[in-house]
């Protein structure tokens, strides 16, 4: 029996027919793969095993671009205005779009952000389609997470460019933090303050800086580094390598609370550790620091 999957150009028009394809689609893609699955675990009918697996990725396309057209048509909804209670009693104004019954305000987020990259969705599409896989919203919105994080590095690259330093007083260097550093005498600074990546890939680079800064900072010089609650741990043992642990602060967010999925904690501060090069006691200092205080 020949598969009937609709292309782009054949799409529901209207919000509340798309839902209802995005939900058909999606259970029928489970169940095809499903299918896959089965005839991977017996070995054989391969023939139809690819049937299916082109079957798949025809559904799998749909279903991608239908959940566009779905942000497309989210995104020109207009916003009306409300009126809310404070906590003390009183009202305050603001507009908010109201979105069709079955949507959520995180799918509607999520479906405008696939809109609103379309190109990077027709990039997954046409990777999977080269490596016989299944293109996916969640590979799409990690793409698109991945673009945004290259956008804003090279907006900060371009902003640095524009800026008029005094090379008698700051000296800006870009890349491998021991290559362009290594010329800095040994025994010669009084601190290193960083914010290194807090991903586990990174964790030899705590190593780096442990060492780096035995060799760098003065007797008694500090590395204060901000650092992620989740391999705390490994943290502290690789800066323990050539430094001395002082003392761990605390930044409290002045914003939302951030989701740590790998622990399902709703994070609302970030840890800022003090390494010292050989132990000596120091001054007086507030070890939490409330990121709303501007003076901090």
């Amino acid at each position: 029996m020949n598969t009937i999957v609709p292309k782009v150009s054949n799409l529901p028009e209207n919000i509340n027919d798309l839902s209802k394809f995005i939900l058909f689609t999606r259970e029928r893609l489970n169940a095809v793969k499903a299918f896959i699955r089965a005839i991977d675990k017996i070995e054989i009918a391969k023939d139809v095993e690819k049937q299916k697996l082109e079957e798949a990725q025809l559904l799998a396309c749909a279903l991608l671009d239908a959940e566009v057209k779905v942000g497309e048509l989210l995104k020109v909804i207009p916003k009306n205005p409300i009126q809310s209670e404070s906590s003390s009693g009183g009202t305050f104004g603001g507009r908010e779009k109201s979105l069709p019954d079955g949507i959520s305000k995180g799918q509607s987020h999520i479906y405008q952000k696939l809109a609103d990259n379309k190109d990077v969705v027709e990039k997954v599409k046409a990777y999977a389609e080269e490596k016989d896989l299944l293109p996916t919203r969640t590979e799409s919105l990690k793409q698109i997470k991945e673009k945004k994080k290259e956008e804003d590095r090279m907006r900060r690259i371009k902003l640095g460019k524009n800026i008029i330093l005094s090379k008698e007083t700051i000296d800006l260097r870009f890349g491998d933090f021991e290559k362009v550093l290594d010329d800095i005498p040994d025994n010669s600074l009084d601190l290193i303050l960083t914010d290194p990546p807090y991903a586990e890939k990174y964790l030899d680079e705590m190593s780096k800086l442990s060492y780096f800064g035995n060799r760098k900072l003065k007797p008694h010089g500090f590395c204060i580094a901000y650092a992620g609650q989740m391999f705390m741990s490994d943290i502290l043992n690789r800066m323990n390598e050539h430094l001395d642990f002082y003392w761990m602060s605390a930044l409290i967010h002045s914003s939302r609370k951030t989701l740590v999925k790998g622990r399902n904690i709703q994070c609302g501060w970030k840890p800022i550790l003090f390494f010292q090069k050989d132990f000596k006691k120091a001054s007086n200092f507030i070890d939490v620091i409330n990121g709303n205080d501007s003076k901090n």
